[in-house]
């Protein structure tokens, strides 16, 4: 998982610059320097192509990396063991299925992933 805005130099070099820079806060836009540079160098107009969303089959992501995050997740000191170790199982069991609760089993299973993974990895925290 790439955040750069979570990178202190990033967010250092970001939070020096000039707000004209940053915001425009009639045409309420911001990343103006970003979306000059996007134009410049690469001519590709943020205005003209729109807001684009990400989707990503969370199923698949889930279901070929389970081991990996539930490792992850049992790594994290932020969880009390036994009851992770309950939780984690259910929502596994309930994983597979087509049905909402499945659904609802993998969104739970990847935002324990995701939490786990930033505290456990955080130079910061840690």
């Amino acid at each position: 998982m790439v955040l750069p805005f979570a990178n202190q130099q990033v967010a250092e070099y970001f939070a020096k610059m000039p707000e004209q820079h940053l915001f425009d806060r009639k045409a309420l836009k911001n990343k103006l320097i970003l979306r000059k540079i996007l134009k410049d160098r690469i001519a590709l107009d943020s205005d003209e192509l729109g807001k684009l969303g990400f989707t990503y089959d969370a199923h698949a992501v889930v279901s070929h990396n389970l081991d990996t995050m539930k490792k992850e997740i049992q790594a994290c000191s932020l969880w009390h063991a036994n009851g992770l170790a309950t939780v984690l199982s259910r929502f596994i069991n309930q994983s597979d299925q087509q049905a909402r609760a499945g659904s609802i089993s993998r969104s739970f299973i990847y935002r324990l992933y995701l939490i786990s993974g930033w505290y456990n990895q955080n130079r910061y925290v840690n």
